[in-house]
């Protein structure tokens, strides 16, 4: 942490201490924080997603909770629901910067963590999203507008700001994730990164102390928008190799994306069969909440500067 980042993270310290109750987040019960990615230089395969925070930002992120929070694991949060200083750290997705960047900062403070990975996939070491996140970042507007036309069969929004999400949102089981693949298979110019973890690490994460480990699909397909037996081939049979992989170590399963708005009756209807919660995101603390009669853990999507961090634990529902 340089003079700056240090001036300014006791600056956040200070002002959390003496402000008035007024200014603190709301006494609304425990709060779950979602991570993905810690990497100062993301390569295009990650960086059209949205998902990445410097290391700097993640360790005053931690520094900062871990002096003015409780953390907790997640498997505790039961036993915290009503404390709306309690707080746990979920990171989703698996990527492979979790034990390379993330969990020296979590050892120095002593915190907790749940970290939700992919099954193995047939795409490798890019699933379909970093493949899309790739060809988003070095392809020209006119061949990213051919993309949209073959991969979702329609053009992009006028009002699209270069992400992921029209992608997503009208993705077709059919057809997006082989265009995508063609396109990537025709465009890729340089060697692939090693992005997840490997077998190795999760093996190292499932003994770790400070660890919890569950499922998160395979290939990070919307749910909402594959056929049922594609849901069950992402939500159970992934988990299940999972466990048959690493045991007992993988507990619960978390929805890709998180959107609430993903969560059809059919899809709860599966993770209820690895799950007794629906684990989702971006919006919202423990609380009485459930989605199709599913009790529901809403996490909260962390990134940016303290002051990101602030507003977030603020006005987050």
């Amino acid at each position: 942490m340089n003079s700056r980042q240090r001036l300014i993270f006791q600056s956040y310290k200070r002002l959390w201490r003496l402000a008035p109750p007024a200014l603190h987040p709301r006494p609304a019960g425990a709060s779950v924080l979602l991570y993905h990615n810690v990497d100062d230089a993301p390569s295009p395969y990650v960086r059209r997603l949205g998902v990445t925070m410097t290391t700097a930002e993640f360790e005053a992120h931690i520094r900062f909770l871990a002096e003015t929070r409780t953390i907790v694991p997640f498997s505790r949060l039961a036993e915290h629901l009503d404390d709306p200083k309690a707080i746990a750290i979920t990171f989703d997705d698996g990527y492979r910067t979790i034990r390379s960047v993330a969990l020296p900062i979590l050892e120095r403070f002593g915190v907790p963590f749940k970290a939700y990975v992919l099954a193995p996939s047939e795409s490798g070491n890019a699933i379909w999203l970093n493949q899309l996140s790739y060809l988003l970042d070095t392809c020209s507007s006119s061949e990213v507008s051919r993309l949209a036309r073959s991969a979702i069969g329609s053009d992009l929004p006028p009002d699209w700001r270069g992400d992921v999400t029209p992608f997503v949102e009208h993705f077709i089981e059919t057809r997006t994730p082989a265009a995508i693949r063609d396109a990537f298979e025709g465009h890729r110019h340089e060697a692939m990164p090693d992005l997840y973890l490997s077998d190795e690490d999760i093996r190292a994460l499932a003994e770790h102390p400070l660890v919890e480990l569950g499922s998160h699909t395979r290939n990070h397909y919307p749910l909402h928008r594959v056929s049922h037996e594609t849901v069950e081939a992402e939500v159970v049979l992934a988990h299940e190799e999972l466990t048959e992989r690493y045991g007992e170590a993988i507990d619960g399963f978390c929805l890709p994306f998180g959107y609430r708005h993903h969560l059809t009756e059919n899809v709860v209807r599966y993770i209820r069969k690895v799950d007794e919660s629906v684990v989702s995101a971006y919006g919202g603390r423990m609380g009485a909440h459930s989605v199709h009669g599913v009790p529901e853990i809403r996490r909260i999507g962390a990134w940016g500067n303290l002051g990101v961090l602030w507003h977030q634990l603020r006005y987050e529902p």
